[in-house]
């Protein structure tokens, strides 16, 4: 598995190509071409925070991959809780 993080993902990935990435992934899904679950949310003891875990398989570019988030709640701040995302990590699985 390859895991990127946010500046690795921004230069890779252009904000322009990444549009038309989104574009052309949300019309295979459209035509039922890709494998998109809900996501699985795994809440932490306490109510400390939370996983979640979002899988997708393209069937075209027999590619799959997962991202998993992690959230750890902070403090109250005005009209309710203010979270911060600690980790997000973004895993790719090519097996063409």
């Amino acid at each position: 598995m390859i895991f990127f993080d946010a500046k690795q993902i921004e230069e890779c990935l252009p904000m322009d190509d990444c549009i038309n990435v989104m574009r052309t992934v949300f019309s295979l899904n459209l035509e039922q071409e890709t494998l998109n679950p809900l996501r699985n949310i795994i809440p932490l003891p306490n109510g400390a925070g939370l996983m979640g875990l979002m899988p997708a398989y393209i069937k075209p570019y027999k590619v799959m991959g997962v991202k998993v988030l992690s959230v750890f709640f902070t403090v109250w701040i005005l009209y309710g809780l203010c979270y911060t995302v600690r980790e997000s990590k973004l895993g790719i699985y090519n097996f063409s």
